[in-house]
């Protein structure tokens, strides 16, 4: 039942974004179509629940979008097929068969290798992404703080939307949920490359070589994997002990910046959604742009401005970077004198654009109207004890600002020669890949200098005595190779297919095989070892109490008795049954979609906060003696006592509390007790 849910799920997903792409953009190319509803169709549910969720329960919105999306397409189908609001232009390929296999070939095999990478990679189980995910599946919308359900959650969480969706419709696991969004959005991603890049070079080699090239173009550091050649020659050949003597693999995979994309579509449970979204507005834009005999630009100026906020709700700063680049790129146009009479068409679609973007990207929630508000002290309305930029009032000091970050504020490197190393080959090429692109198509490449090098520019710009900002700011140099790997491989491409001696064809495909090498190699380890190498298939599987234990039977027990809103104590000496980074009860979370904070969402983070600090203590204290009184205040409404609790606690519970077992179930030394504290109710 849950592979033909899934299968209805998507085919309305992608019915609705054909559609769309055909209403809004006037669109009859096939293999643009297919493209444009991936990203439409995920896209745009993610975008419509998210906004209806605030208004309506959630639960019920996942089914109603779906709904009303089901309902728009069928519409839009049968009034195209019947011709009611007149004649429609007729579907066809731009692209011949043979092609057309090529890329169905390899559309498919991003989906089913990165799906399978997917799903034996373990969950990161941070606070705010698969724990937060599951209580949304539950109703907590607008999302709360799990481990602080007074507060609204400001945070990124459009992809962990996406996952509580996915498993609530159709009742996939949600592990297998985050992975499932990575893989078709990688397909999807790869797509809109193509479809990108072939909308200004007619040559279909180029258009995919271009986007292939994109998803692997990286840096030099696969180089370290030569290092592994004598190791190994040490412990196989001449018989020494050699301690990790395959660490060269991973080593040649790398860790830092300037991965390849297929590092972060796998890695980051939002890269692949980003990156599509990039893509996406960056494609619809250009559409405006170029495509006069569209009669009515209305609803593709509405599909880029979703779309743009949207990515405010996936990565907030690649939204800043791309709202700046369409604010500037008219601007720059006029400079150069490079617009054919049409400026006031670049202005005013620029315009309009982030006129719809900008207003619901901070409206509808996370970190970017947490941001605002904070730098322009509007109001203290909102925001949460963890603060999103990381910063001290007590030292009112500018969370960041313009400066040299080649050091740290300890004076300890930050960007030190060996980073540029890495990146010294892509750049070199990338030179002039943008010279031939400026004399080929100059808008294009005037929109897409401007995002590579704020991209690569503002982590060596900005700086902020804040650690945790300098952090984030290496997120971008994320998207340097999705743009920059598409201007390489079209630059490449074409050389190769202009190169008349065979020499030279040799030395671009060398050149394009040292620069792909590191995404190659990823893909290859990853896809033939696991992510990370050697680990177990499913590690995913252990967080979820399997059907007829004791444990699944006291957790649907409260999925089937409680509400959302309960909070549940549970008192342990220590909480790292999901990592250290990982939620606070995960398991019980997990199974449950129901909240037991601690009121700290990362135990190594003492927050500053007066509020939050003072809810931690009473924590603190109420997991020592239990009181009645700390209890009410922090809102809890039952106990759950395990096998885990000291056994003096639950003494102190009875003792200072009117408590009503409502659930007990045993198997040897194993034991759930779920207690009813009174005055609260059942649900």
């Amino acid at each position: 039942m849950t592979i033909l849910l899934a299968i209805a799920f998507f085919s309305t997903l992608f019915f609705f974004g054909w559609q769309t792409a055909r209403f809004a953009l006037h669109e009859n190319k096939i293999e643009r179509l297919i493209a444009l509803s991936g990203i439409f169709g995920i896209g745009l549910y993610v975008f419509f629940i998210n906004i209806s969720g605030l208004f309506i329960p959630i639960q019920t919105v996942f089914y109603l979008v779906l709904f009303f999306f089901l309902l728009f397409a069928s519409a839009c189908f049968f009034c195209r097929r019947f011709r009611i609001f007149g004649g429609q232009r007729p579907l066809e390929w731009g692209i011949d068969k043979k092609w057309r296999w090529i890329l169905f070939l390899f559309t498919l095999f991003f989906v089913i290798s990165i799906g399978v990478i997917s799903f034996s990679h373990p969950m990161d189980l941070f606070t705010l992404r698969e724990p937060t995910a599951a209580t949304m599946a539950e109703g907590n919308f607008p999302p709360k703080e799990i481990w602080s359900p007074d507060n609204p959650l400001l945070y990124h969480y459009a992809p962990d939307l996406l996952s509580a969706a996915i498993y609530k419709v159709t009742g996939m696991p949600l592990y297998l949920a985050y992975g499932f969004q990575k893989a078709i959005l990688s397909g999807v991603l790869f797509l809109l490359a193509f479809i990108f890049v072939n909308s200004f070079f007619p040559s279909v080699f180029v258009a995919f070589w271009s986007s292939l090239f994109m998803f692997y173009s990286g840096s030099l550091v696969f180089l370290k994997g030569f290092g592994g050649i004598p190791v190994l020659f040490d412990k196989f050949v001449l018989g020494k002990e050699v301690s990790a003597p395959f660490k060269f693999v991973t080593d040649a995979i790398g860790e830092e910046s300037g991965l390849p994309v297929i590092n972060y579509v796998l890695q980051i449970h939002w890269g692949a959604m980003a990156f599509a979204l990039l893509l996406a507005v960056a494609y619809i834009y250009f559409h405006l742009l170029n495509r006069d005999e569209t009669p009515n630009r209305s609803p593709a100026i509405f599909m880029a401005g979703f779309m743009l906020a949207l990515l405010a709700l996936v990565a907030e700063s690649y939204f800043v970077i791309l709202a700046f680049v369409l604010f500037a790129f008219p601007f720059i146009l006029f400079l150069f004198r490079r617009y054919d009479g049409t400026l006031k068409k670049y202005f005013i679609t620029s315009f309009f654009i982030l006129l719809i973007a900008i207003p619901i990207a901070i409206f509808q929630g996370g970190v970017l109207k947490s941001a605002v508000y904070q730098e322009l002290r509007i109001s203290s309305a909102g925001n949460t004890s963890e603060v999103m930029l990381y910063t001290d009032k007590n030292l009112n000091k500018v969370p960041i600002r313009l400066n040299t970050s080649l050091f740290s504020h300890d004076g300890t490197s930050t960007f030190n020669i060996s980073f540029f190393v890495k990146w010294v080959l892509l750049l070199v090429v990338l030179i002039p890949a943008f010279v031939f692109l400026f004399k080929q198509q100059f808008e294009l490449a005037v929109f897409l200098a401007s995002a590579t090098f704020l991209f690569f520019g503002a982590p060596l710009l900005f700086y902020s005595d804040f650690p945790l900002i300098n952090e984030n700011l290496e997120r971008f140099f994320y998207p340097v190779n999705l743009f920059g790997g598409l201007v390489v491989g079209l630059f490449l491409a074409t050389l190769y297919l202009r190169a008349r001696r065979p020499s030279f064809k040799l030395v671009l495909l060398f050149l394009t095989i040292i620069l792909s090498a590191q995404g190659l190699w990823t893909h290859f380890v990853w896809l033939s070892f696991g992510y990370p190498p050697g680990g177990q298939w499913n590690p995913n599987s252990m967080f979820f109490a399997d059907a007829g234990t004791f444990e699944a039977g006291a957790y649907r027990w409260v999925k089937e008795n409680t509400a959302i809103s309960d909070r549940f104590l549970i008192i342990r000496d220590e909480y790292s049954e999901c990592g250290f980074s990982g939620a606070p009860n995960c398991l019980f979370i997990f199974n449950t979609g129901r909240m037991a904070p601690i009121f700290k969402w990362h135990q190594a983070i003492r927050i500053e906060d007066e509020k939050a600090s003072r809810k931690i203590d009473q924590f603190d204290t109420v997991s020592k003696n239990c009181s009645s009184s700390i209890l009410r205040e922090l809102g809890y409404n039952y106990i759950y006592v395990d096998e885990r609790w000291s056994n003096s606690m639950e003494t102190k519970c009875l003792k200072n509390n009117k408590l009503d077992l409502v659930f007990e179930n045993s198997n040897g030394a194993k034991f759930v007790r779920i207690y009813l504290i009174k005055g609260y109710g059942l649900r």
